[in-house]
């Protein structure tokens, strides 16, 4: 830290001691208090801890942490700094102390938990398949620090300051920026009982890495279009015929980028495009250089195309004839058996649509006839004659 960093520091505990702030800011996030946080602090101290060590914001959405002991400490720091958000409107915008309010939240809720599965996944040394590839393979060195990644049993126990995106039913996985992954373990009962559940979720981890990977190494910084980050990792997660759905931030935008699935289909065909193009360290290359420069251009000089849209138009009309591989997590109802339980009684009942369809046809027949006869009736009684 430079010494006018520490100086503008000192200043801002000063300014925390005599100085009361001129509007104070009340957290709007509710928490069911197991994030244990502390009562009011000495908020001088606290902060001036926490602005000496760094960007406060930046801190929170990168936290580059390498050990349990770095975790614990910026967790009892953050529990510490949370009472004393009000104190920062000295230095911050309200807009601002409504940020800092939600990320610290939401970093102890994503790294300290609830009660959640959170693994630590040190991406130097991770084997899982996407990650390999992208470090190993392809030559991305990996950033510094853990990517927490947090299995959630129910998409209801996520804390709308954490995402809203699990609101959205076909959402499985979600990477928060930038290092930060969200994997739900609700079960679907279709998958669970063809055993592909386990698998289809091992592919969301991946994907949802692949983003953390990126997002990690280039922070704030990052340019790259989301074709290109869905494309990758859909490719390395192994496909583009997934049952996962992935959601980014790109940097503190509060635009949300969510994929559509048939995008998924494109930006994949894209890349496996790219794939039989070049050759496999051509591919490398052209994807190594996309990342390290925070650029594309050079897939287009690589491919001799102006720009996405062409690139576009050439990629799909190739994957018109080449399909992507089937794996085992694929999912295609026409062509498996879904187990049904053996019954030795012959099913004598009518569906339920032919019912339907039975009710209407007599409402709309026997209606009209019994109107007819009841009219006959009643013109019989007035002309005197005989009903029989």
């Amino acid at each position: 830290m430079s010494w006018r960093a520490k100086v503008a520091a000192s200043f801002v505990g000063l300014l925390l001691l005599f100085v009361a702030p001129s509007t104070s800011y009340a957290s709007g996030y509710q928490t069911d208090g197991n994030l244990g946080l502390q009562s009011q602090p000495d908020c001088a101290e606290v902060l001036v801890t926490a602005l000496e060590e760094g960007d406060l914001m930046g801190d929170l959405v990168n936290p580059v942490l390498n050990t349990q002991a770095e975790i614990e400490e910026k967790i009892a720091l953050y529990k510490r700094v949370y009472p004393c958000i009000d104190e920062l409107g000295i230095v911050f915008s309200q807009e601002d102390l409504e940020l800092i309010d939600m990320l610290v939240l939401r970093f102890l809720y994503l790294v300290e938990g609830e009660g959640q599965q959170i693994d630590l996944v040190d991406l130097e040394t991770s084997d899982d398949p996407a990650v390999s590839r992208l470090r190993d393979e392809i030559g991305v060195p990996p950033p510094d620090g853990y990517i927490f990644v947090n299995h959630i049993d129910s998409r209801y126990e996520i804390p709308t300051y954490v995402t809203d995106a699990f609101l959205d039913p076909d959402v499985r996985g979600v990477a928060l920026p930038f290092r930060f992954v969200i994997v739900l373990e609700e079960s679907d009962t279709v998958f669970d009982d063809l055993g592909m559940e386990e698998k289809s979720r091992s592919k969301t981890i991946s994907h949802e890495l692949v983003h953390a990977y990126l997002e990690a190494k280039l922070d704030l910084e990052d340019d790259l279009p989301t074709w290109f980050h869905e494309g990758l990792a859909t490719n390395l997660s192994g496909g583009a015929k997934t049952q996962t759905i992935s959601l980014m931030i790109p940097g503190l935008s509060a635009e949300i980028v969510r994929t559509a699935p048939e995008d998924y289909l494109t930006y994949d065909t894209v890349f496996r495009y790219l794939e039989s193009e070049l050759s496999e360290e051509g591919f490398n290359k052209v994807v190594r250089e996309a990342i390290e420069n925070n650029s594309v251009e050079g897939i287009f000089l690589a491919t001799g195309f102006a720009d996405f849209d062409e690139l576009l138009v050439t990629a799909e009309k190739w994957g018109e004839t080449h399909e992507p591989p089937k794996d085992a997590t694929e999912l295609d109802l026409d062509e498996v058996a879904i187990p049904v339980e053996p019954n030795d009684e012959p099913n004598t009942e009518l569906p339920d649509n032919w019912k339907d369809f039975l009710i209407t046809v007599g409402v709309w027949v026997g209606v009209p006839i019994s109107l007819v006869i009841i009219c006959g009736v009643i013109l019989a009684i007035i002309r005197g004659e005989p009903l029989f």
